[in-house]
């Protein structure tokens, strides 16, 4: 099948093709305007048979979008991009997984660097290594590849900066008087809750995998768990959404209980209308491509590498680190100034100031 290109309002080029197996691939460069369009490659079952192609559109348009925005967070020389498989299966075969990524690889060659791929939900850096053997333009790559290895902690840093900002400046407390509600305790949750639980937080945790759920509370003391039906029944000082997007909508937003929002996860507020329910209700609000852009920081610093612009994976590595949580820091501190004065949402103020600075 031929690579066919949607006519998309507000993106510059979204692409839909069949790749490998009858699998549908689609890749949405929102914007290039500060540099090639960086983003991961999403691979997921959609739960809805008929609608699965409207669903993986609206995912990818959401999320490129948001790239565009955190690259801009993160001041990177980067614009935004994304990239969807559908998958039609929760486990796939070795040789048809590395057939797959193969020819996700070809495709993303044919774009010829106007889209950059790396790992995202569903996919990991073995898929990566994969989509490296037929093109350059991948980063998210093993060190001893060449690249600077899991994004995930380096998210999962820029999250644990903002949460530790949130319950220092806004709350005004300790992180051993602070409870805090994980959803999600995946690839960046995992390394969060690390993070948090050495810092004294009080944790409670909350997945849909059971084995998730079991490794975490043997591993870490005093842990207590939330089933996922009821991440909204209780109160908690801060609530940390680390799995998929729009775990606040118009149904929920009403039972919320939470002091603040503060996680990992991509389009975490259905639309505008809820985000400034959040914000009338006093609840804090830390917008998520403002504070989860360490994972984009550490593959830009690889590009860098790859590029000649860095020459040093350790140096590369560091540098990462501490733009990560030096953004994170800036941006929080306009972002809550701003809403704070205007008792606008975060959510909308952080549009506002990143759309500008893309002028």
């Amino acid at each position: 099948m031929e690579i066919r290109e949607l006519d998309i309002f507000g993106w510059e080029k979204v692409y839909l093709k069949e790749i490998y197996g009858n699998f549908i691939a689609i890749i949405a460069i929102h914007s290039t305007k500060r540099g090639p369009a960086l983003g991961g490659c999403r691979f997921y079952h959609y739960e809805n048979h008929r609608a699965k192609s409207a669903l993986a559109l609206e995912d990818v348009l959401r999320l490129s979008r948001g790239m565009t925005y955190k690259a801009v967070a993160g001041n990177l020389p980067l614009g935004g991009g994304k990239a969807v498989i559908i998958s039609e299966f929760y486990e796939l075969l070795p040789d048809v997984r590395r057939s797959l990524f193969e020819s996700f690889g070809d495709f993303v060659e044919q774009l010829k660097g106007d889209y950059i791929t790396a790992e995202d939900v569903g996919t990991r850096v073995e898929d990566m290594k994969i989509v490296s053997e037929r093109t350059k333009y991948v980063v998210g790559l093993p060190e001893s590849m060449g690249g600077l290895g899991d994004p995930s902690p380096v998210t999962a840093i820029g999250v644990f900066t903002a949460i530790n900002y949130i319950t220092e400046k806004i709350l005004n407390k300790e992180p051993s008087r602070t409870t805090i509600l994980l959803q999600g305790i995946g690839k960046v949750g995992s390394y969060l809750l690390e993070h948090l639980y050495n810092e004294g937080y009080q944790i409670y945790i909350s997945d849909v995998s059971p084995k998730a759920v079991e490794n975490a509370l043997n591993k870490y003391k005093n842990l207590k768990y939330v089933p996922p039906d009821e991440v909204f029944e209780k109160e908690f000082d801060i609530f940390s959404p680390n799995a998929l997007g729009k775990v606040i909508n118009s149904k929920n937003v009403e039972k919320i209980k939470h002091k603040a929002i503060v996680g990992a996860a991509n389009n975490q507020i259905e639309n505008y209308d809820v985000a400034q329910k959040l914000q009338d209700r006093g609840i804090i609000y830390a917008p998520d491509y403002a504070i989860n852009l360490g994972g984009l920081t550490l593959v830009y610093y690889e590009y860098e590498l790859r590029i000649g612009k860095q020459t040093n994976q350790e140096i590369a590595k560091k540098i990462a680190i501490e733009k990560t949580k030096e953004n994170v820091i800036k941006n929080l501190n306009e972002i809550f100034e701003i809403a704070n004065r205007t008792n606008k949402s975060p959510a909308i103020v952080a549009d506002e100031i990143f759309e500008n600075r893309l002028k």
